[in-house]
Formats: structure tokens, C-alpha cells, sequence
């Protein structure tokens, strides 16, 4: 008798409810697990599409610059040309306002600028007889992509 009563007192206290509970505990953990999961891959697609929005927008500001300097260089100095020095001021103006933040404001601030930028090098471009440096513009956001904007913020997921 005495053995059977080691026995018995050595058998550990089990909640039985916590046994039968598994499934629970696992669901937890397999929510809280998808959530770091989610959370991880929603903060990766950002960049991923940021990166993309920041190429497609400055690739087409790069070709404008590099227009300006360029022509610039070329008719700056020149006195004949004074109604280009004009229109060339104004495409240096619209560049210097281009902001690289992420703020609401900025964003639609730049959508108007480039618009602007867009028209004064067809202007010049069409005043210096160079239209296939205008339609190059074109070219260029074909390469990098159209960037698709919602003008609905709630309509965007």
C-alpha cells in the first residue's frame, strides 16, 4: 500500500481545461503570427511601390533638367536669342519649385509643376525648331511607367 500511495502523490496537478484548449493557444499564436507576417509585408510593398512612384516622377524631371541645362548651354550667351533666355528662366523657375518630399500638398504641387515644365519645353522646343526633343518627354514616362494616381484616397485599397 505504501507503494500505491507514491504512486498516487506523484502524479502532477493537470488543468485539464488548458489540455483540451490546444487548438485555442494555436489559433493565437497562428493570428498573432500572420499579423507580424502582414505588417512585414505591407511595410516592404511600400518601399517597393515608393521607389517606383519616386523613378517614374524624377526620371521625367532628370530629362527636363538635363533639357534646360543643355539649351542653356547652347543659347544662353547668345544675344539672338533673347525670347529663349525668356522661356528658359521660366523652365529654371518650374524645375527649383520641384519638392522630392511626400506630403500631400507637394505631391499635387508637383502634378501642376510638371504640367507647367512639360508646356515651356514645347514651347521652346517648337520655337528652336527641336520638336523631337518635346515628344522625347513622352518617351521617357513610357519608359518609366505612368504613374496611376487615385484621387480618392479611400477608393485606394
Amino acid at each position: 500500500m505504501n507503494s500505491d500511495t507514491k504512486l498516487i502523490g506523484s502524479i502532477p496537478d493537470i488543468d485539464i481545461d488548458e489540455t483540451l484548449n490546444v487548438e485555442g493557444q494555436y489559433y493565437r499564436e497562428g493570428v498573432e503570427s500572420g499579423l507580424a507576417q502582414g505588417a512585414a509585408d505591407q511595410y516592404r510593398d511600400g518601399l517597393q511601390y515608393g521607389y517606383q512612384t519616386g523613378y517614374q516622377r524624377f526620371l521625367v524631371v532628370g530629362y527636363c533638367k538635363g533639357l534646360w541645362e543643355w539649351w542653356s548651354y547652347k543659347y544662353g550667351d547668345d544675344k539672338e536669342h533673347e525670347r529663349i533666355k525668356c522661356h528658359l528662366n521660366q523652365l529654371e523657375t518650374y524645375l527649383k519649385e520641384i519638392d522630392n518630399s511626400n506630403d500631400e500638398a507637394v505631391v499635387e504641387k508637383y502634378e501642376k509643376t510638371v504640367i507647367k515644365i512639360r508646356n515651356k519645353i514645347r514651347v521652346i522646343a517648337t520655337v528652336l525648331k527641336e520638336p523631337q526633343l518635346a515628344k522625347a518627354i513622352d518617351d521617357v514616362i513610357a519608359i518609366g511607367g505612368q504613374v496611376h494616381l487615385n484621387e480618392n484616397p479611400d477608393d485606394m485599397w
